[in-house]
């Protein structure tokens, strides 16, 4: 929440105190500046999220869309650049909690069997809004992924694309019928691929067992 209340600080002390109500250009700077600032550097891998959070799994109706995929989904679908990072922009809220909360990518799997954290950013999307009466205001994601860079440990194999958006201590995570393959440090190939039961309950627990503090009961 933006407030009207603007302060005047010189010297570490505050000169002057007004009112004067803000613009919606300074809502959405303000907006883009607090979200963003968690201490994630967007972009490269994590091995956890939000050290200090001690998350309780959510059932609230997770709803999504991917509008860009790179090398498999778009109008045309963006392409797999030389270095292998990866693009992804779309939508996605957990219902009934009109916050958006914070959406990262988790690639689940390889030859590890590990989950790797791909913290996005959030951004306005008004069409949402008309389709779901309580999805935030900025509902959107979008980010590039680089696997070759953040965490030290190399990604290699096959790995399931999830969604996770946190909300507070709340969190949701959405398994999704994709398949990303890591192979020298870059990504090769990203196909859509069968998502079963025992594909989510184990992408799940993946994503659960990465998470510190341990994901509460």
């Amino acid at each position: 929440m933006v407030t009207s209340i603007e302060i005047t600080v010189k010297e570490g002390k505050i000169e002057e105190i007004q009112v004067e109500r803000p613009s919606n250009d300074q809502i959405m700077r303000d907006f883009d500046r607090v979200s963003h600032a968690d201490g994630h550097l967007r972009g490269i891998k994590l091995n956890r999220l939000h050290r200090q959070i001690q998350f309780h799994a959510t059932d609230n109706d997770f709803q999504h869309y991917i509008d860009s995929l790179s090398g498999l989904i778009g109008d045309p679908a963006p392409l797999l650049t030389d270095d292998g990072n990866l693009f992804i922009r779309g939508w996605g809220f957990l219902r009934h909690l009109e916050r958006a909360g914070t959406m990262s990518v988790a690639l689940t799997g390889g030859e590890t069997n590990e989950a790797f954290f791909f913290s996005l950013n959030r951004f306005l999307r008004h069409d949402v809004k008309t389709i779901f009466s309580d999805a935030p205001l900025c509902v959107g994601f979008e980010g590039w992924l680089s696997v070759s860079s953040g965490y030290a440990v190399e990604m290699n194999g096959r790995y399931r694309l999830c969604l996770v958006n946190t909300v507070g201590e709340q969190i949701g995570i959405k398994a999704l019928d994709v398949i990303v393959t890591v192979s020298g440090g870059v990504i090769t190939s990203v196909v859509h691929a069968d998502l079963d039961e025992d594909a989510v309950r184990h992408a799940v627990r993946t994503i659960e067992s990465s998470l510190v503090p341990v994901l509460a009961a």
